[in-house]
């Protein structure tokens, strides 16, 4: 569901998952929070972006290009296209301690959070993404 989001919807999954995250922590993502992480993961998905690119060049591999050497690289690829995103997730941590509490339902928190969100999210994907995160 997320790489769906990402593919067909263009959706910053990182920032989508951090506005859950924070509400299963009982935290409402402040403004000051969400601009925060909308300017980092701008900033930052170029790094991604060209890590996947550069993956997705590679499946299949070019014709004069040994399979075997092209899979390994691949996979070394994908370490660090991982490794990319969890930077940008223990950013995303870090600005939701800014946050203040909430006592309201997880779902429910997080339909607010990601609504706080909404210019870096289309609202046309919240209720897949609620589904796909809470059931």
């Amino acid at each position: 569901a997320c790489l769906a989001l990402q593919d067909e919807h263009r959706v910053d999954v990182n920032v989508a998952l951090w506005c859950c995250w924070s509400a299963t922590q009982g935290r409402r993502l402040e403004p000051a929070a969400i601009d925060g992480a909308a300017r980092f993961s701008a900033r930052w998905s170029s790094t991604t972006t060209s890590l996947r690119a550069a993956r997705g060049a590679l499946s299949p591999p070019p014709n004069d290009v040994d399979p075997d050497a092209a899979a390994a690289l691949r996979a070394k690829i994908l370490d660090a296209e991982l490794d990319a995103e969890r930077i940008e997730q223990h950013r995303l941590e870090h600005l939701s301690s800014h946050s203040g509490a909430d006592a309201r339902a997880p779902r429910d928190l997080a339909a607010a959070n990601l609504n706080a969100a909404h210019r870096a999210l289309q609202p046309s994907v919240f209720v897949p993404l609620l589904r796909a995160v809470f059931g």
